[in-house]
């Protein structure tokens, strides 16, 4: 019975292993350096048409402004991009039009640079959503998320 219990707990440990490195296998990363806060994708496998986040930052930092990164920018092609400061909050949504190429892989997608006061604390992302395009459909993305932000 003790050898049952053992083999459907290392079963378990290995399938929580296997689902848990799909799952983060590929996403969108947020990364915080001093003053700079870059938003990159990582293996991304099915072509993404756009997303849209929040971006909070703590309240005693002043947004200066955004690049765009290379992973929309295929053949020289300008995605659209929304930034809205809401104080505290950066409302952002980046997407192409219609006719671009799609991008998968990887590459830098956005950086947000700030005039930094105080400690690198309280730096999340919410209502985070992907748009992928599957069989000439938008569809909501089945991409994770991953803050590397405090």
């Amino acid at each position: 019975m003790k050898k049952i219990i053992i083999g459907c707990f290392a079963l378990a440990v290995v399938l929580f292993l296997f689902v848990f490195a799909v799952k983060t296998s590929q996403g969108i990363v947020v990364r915080t350096d001093f003053d700079v806060i870059d938003v990159a994708a990582k293996d991304i496998k099915k072509p993404i048409l756009g997303l849209a986040f929040h971006l909070e930052y703590p309240l005693g930092w002043k947004y200066l402004d955004y690049e765009v990164g290379d992973y929309f920018k295929l053949d020289d092609q300008e995605p659209v991009v929304l930034v809205s400061d809401a104080g505290g909050k950066l409302i952002i949504g980046v997407s192409l039009k219609r006719g671009d190429k799609l991008p998968v892989g990887a590459g830098d997608i956005i950086k947000f640079n700030f005039e930094r006061y105080g400690d690198l604390t309280d730096v999340r992302v919410t209502n985070a959503n992907v748009r992928e395009m599957v069989d000439g459909k938008v569809r909501e993305g089945d991409v994770g998320w991953e803050c590397l932000c405090n």
